[in-house]
């Protein structure tokens, strides 16, 4: 294969991914990625020729890529059409490949999100056709979310897509490919002239990114994204023209965002044709189905708290829902409200929270 059919290869792979996943909604998901547990590529020199021919397809792969028989972290693609680019290869250790079905989950985020749907008015809340799937593997997880998101990103036409690649396990190893950032963390962006120097970014481009975040997350939201672990290091940028038409507002900036997942991130996904919903996420605990993430909800409108009487399901004029803003109060449930998100698939606040975050991580 030369370079340019392997990353033909790739996006074939990212269809077909997205494809296992959406059609087998609510039944076993397996075979996601090549699996090689006898790759001997760690064993690899040049004048083994045994070695190189027992080595896995996606490290045979990797070879290709690079021109080399032991491949780093980072690969420079010297010809083809996506010549100039680098792939940066995430590896961490790869013990499990399952996708377990979690029925009690549906039972307890419709009872869950319930004592808040009087606030909403999303059908979400009351489907019982969703599918909870608990991910062990956090980077399994990651590469799932990966899978979903930029197979989204592309239909919908969204201009800031992620530039995930591939992922395979070998040897135990779980192995991730995306295209590397032209400015991988903020810190070498602060540094450039051009978006403010002195290690501090220019106010508009500051905007810029508040902007930016702001859309993602109204776009993303559709989907239920959580983030679960919002800080600078997933946000990278290049020096490309942002060009977003979102919601019949153009907008335009001179910097782009990026906002990749995290292991501990979760998304749901919809089967139009057979009207199932499934939800995405890594899990390493499930006990306690008795959880409650907030210590109390408030509305203000025009400078009134408590606007809304939840005891009392009545309807509201549309004004006051327009204009309406909601308050989640933690308080003493922090650590619940961080566990259920994490680890019970919960889409509560599901792009609020991350959104706040993010800004704060800017300002800090």
């Amino acid at each position: 294969m030369n370079n340019n059919q392997i990353f033909e290869f790739f996006e074939t792979n990212l269809e077909d991914n997205y494809n296992l996943i959406r059609d087998r909604i609510g039944e076993e998901i397996i075979n996601l990625g090549s699996q090689d547990k006898d790759c001997l590529r760690c064993g690899l020199c040049r004048d083994n020729q045994v070695i190189r021919r027992q080595i896995c397809f996606g490290c045979r792969l990797l070879n290709y890529l690079s021109g080399k028989d032991l491949v780093k972290d980072e690969i420079n693609i010297e010809w083809g059409r996506m010549k100039g680019e680098k792939i940066y290869i995430v590896r961490n250790n790869s013990d499990s490949s399952e996708l377990e079905l979690d029925y009690n989950l549906k039972h307890y985020n419709n009872k869950l999100t319930s004592r808040i749907s009087n606030y909403y008015d999303k059908e979400y809340f009351k489907l019982n056709n969703i599918y909870y799937y608990k991910i062990k593997n956090k980077f399994l997880n990651l590469s799932i979310n990966s899978i979903i998101m930029k197979y989204i990103m592309l239909k919908k036409n969204y201009p800031n897509n992620i530039s995930y690649l591939y992922n395979y396990n070998c040897s135990y190893k779980s192995n991730i490919l995306r295209f590397k950032y032209e400015f991988e963390d903020i810190d070498n962006l602060k540094l450039n002239p051009i978006y403010g120097g002195r290690k501090k970014l220019d106010n508009q481009i500051l905007l810029d990114i508040f902007s930016q975040l702001t859309i993602f997350f109204k776009f993303i939201a559709n989907f239920y994204f959580c983030h679960n672990q919002p800080s600078i290091e997933y946000l990278k940028f290049s020096s490309d023209m942002c060009n977003l038409n979102f919601d019949g507002i153009e907008y335009r900036s001179a910097i782009k965002l990026f906002i990749l997942p995290s292991v501990y991130s979760s998304i749901s996904l919809y089967n139009s044709q057979a009207k199932k919903w499934a939800r995405f996420f890594n899990s390493t605990e499930c006990k306690d189905y008795h959880l409650y993430p907030l210590e109390s909800v408030e509305i203000d409108i025009n400078g009134s708290k408590n606007y809304n009487n939840k005891r009392f399901k009545i309807p509201y004029a549309k004004d006051y829902t327009d204009d309406r803003i909601i308050f989640y109060k933690l308080g003493n449930r922090s650590d619940d409200f961080l566990t259920i998100r994490r680890n019970y698939g919960s889409t509560i606040l599901s792009s609020s929270f991350d959104l706040a975050c993010f800004v704060i991580s800017l300002l800090l």
